[in-house]
């Protein structure tokens, strides 16, 4: 079992990486996790983490259950055996939240063969006229046709994808969401200038001038910020999901820039 550490950009603050081996289409996986202290320390919560690997038994998907009987909660119970770590620690919690909510005990009680796209569509369309928006129906999608794809290729093609062909119901358009006037920032940082808490100042101030995510802002560190030239480096972000609160690099390349800001938010 291989692992390695890597100094990140802030001091006393590490990488590690865990070798977990490849999956079905050859593709090397490795577990990332982020450790502050000395080096020696890291050593040793590497060594753990290898340790509790090496011991641990390795997810058993039953072939047997893969059949026209198996149910769609099956389906997402192997999913989360195998492959649910890719997902970002937010998506697991969304995802999860989602399942036991709106799935696990309505749809996710059915045989995947034996629903059709209408009974699928049906089921979209009573979680909209209960309330549920766009969005989290879109996710809810999301969720079955990937656990439903999965199944197909486990079964070797006995089981068939019936949410592929589903379409979403339409949703009523929301008015967009409205910018805030300048008069309202204004109102916002003299309220905040006013209150005495410099660190939500500052913090308001960042997303106000630069149009940052909170997740952005709240893993900016001091040695991301050129104090000279006004440059500031974007390339981490504090994710909030089931199993805590992680630092992570974004998902895209694109995500990873470099902002300019102007001197009186440098002063704050």
């Amino acid at each position: 079992m291989a692992g390695s550490i890597r100094l990140r950009k802030q001091p006393n603050v590490w990488e590690l990486r865990v070798y977990l081996g490849r999956d079905s289409n050859g593709k090397v996986k490795h577990r990332y996790s982020t450790f502050v202290g000395s080096r020696r320390d890291a050593e040793r919560e590497l060594a753990r983490q290898l340790l509790l690997l090496e011991e641990a038994p390795a997810p058993v998907i039953e072939g047997a259950k893969w059949n026209k009987r198996t149910t769609f909660n099956e389906a997402i119970e192997a999913w989360k055996a195998n492959g649910w770590e890719d997902l970002s620690p937010k998506t697991q919690m969304t995802y999860n939240q989602l399942w036991s909510k709106y799935i696990q005990a309505d749809i996710g009680t059915r045989s995947i063969s034996s629903t059709g796209i209408y009974e699928v569509e049906q089921y979209f369309r009573k979680l909209s006229d209960g309330g549920l928006g766009e969005s989290g129906i879109r996710q809810i999608r999301a969720i079955l046709h990937r656990s439903c794809k999965l199944a197909g290729k486990w079964s070797n093609g006995a089981i068939s994808n019936p949410i592929s062909g589903a379409e979403r119901p339409k949703t009523p358009r929301r008015d967009p969401v409205r910018a805030p006037s300048v008069l309202e920032v204004r109102t916002i940082l003299t309220a905040l200038e006013t209150s005495g808490d410099l660190r939500l100042h500052a913090f308001c101030r960042l997303a106000i001038a630069t149009g940052m995510r909170r997740g952005e802002i709240a893993a900016l560190r001091l040695n991301d910020i050129d104090f000279v030239t006004g440059e500031l480096r974007v390339d981490e972000g504090v994710v909030i999901g089931s199993g805590g609160v992680t630092v992570k690099a974004p998902k895209t390349a694109v995500s990873v820039r470099k902002l300019f800001v102007d001197q009186s938010t440098l002063d704050l």
